[in-house]
């Protein structure tokens, strides 16, 4: 049975991920785990991170699939958190690397898409037009919440649960987009200086 290049270098990372940092896995070690030539890995990616952000993102879908609008945010976030925690270990050893900036940068984009995508989907449910400006600071300030929130649960060791700090979010920031989107329309342009 043929298994393709890609799907066979994500197994071979994720296996020593479970063992080892990734300051302590070389491209020579993934290669072998999977039986490739640094060529081939080379011919998909364009370092281990790559490898690992292609493995990241196709779970993350997976996670979040059927809960990834603004009505389910907080469902979609837990989904998240818990894929995390499915995994703690591997993104333990990743974020206690040389390679945490990185990992936070692919959790990053990866929820950037979501909250832009969540956003657009409240404006236009709602017919609240927005600025192209404010949208980029709506953006830009429920991912910084976001984000914050992913920091704080690997630095603190993923010690608390999903369903703990989602149910949380939810009780803080319940139609906070669509109270935004009203507020932001509101605000006079001379305001805007």
């Amino acid at each position: 049975m043929y298994i393709p290049t890609r799907e066979v270098l994500t197994d071979a990372l994720l296996a020593l991920l479970q063992e080892h940092t990734m300051d302590q896995i070389t491209v020579k070690m993934v290669c072998q785990q999977a039986g490739v030539s640094r060529q081939a890995l080379y011919n998909h990616y364009y370092c281990l991170m790559d490898v690992f952000e292609a493995l990241c993102t196709r779970e993350m879908d997976a996670a979040v699939s059927g809960c990834d609008d603004y009505h389910r945010w907080a469902e979609g976030f837990r989904s998240i958190l818990t894929y995390f925690a499915q995994r703690k270990t591997v993104f333990l050893h990743i974020y206690r690397s040389s390679s945490r900036e990185d990992l936070l940068r692919i959790i990053e984009r990866y929820g950037a898409r979501l909250v832009e995508r969540g956003i657009g989907q409240c404006a236009a449910d709602r017919n609240l037009p927005i600025t192209e400006r404010d949208r980029r600071f709506m953006v830009h300030t429920y991912l910084y919440m976001f984000m914050g929130m992913v920091d704080s649960y690997f630095s603190d060791g993923m010690r608390e649960t999903p369903a703990y700090i989602a149910s949380r979010c939810e009780a803080m920031m319940a139609f906070s987009i669509r109270a935004a989107l009203r507020r932001l329309q509101k605000l006079k342009t001379t305001n805007d200086a």
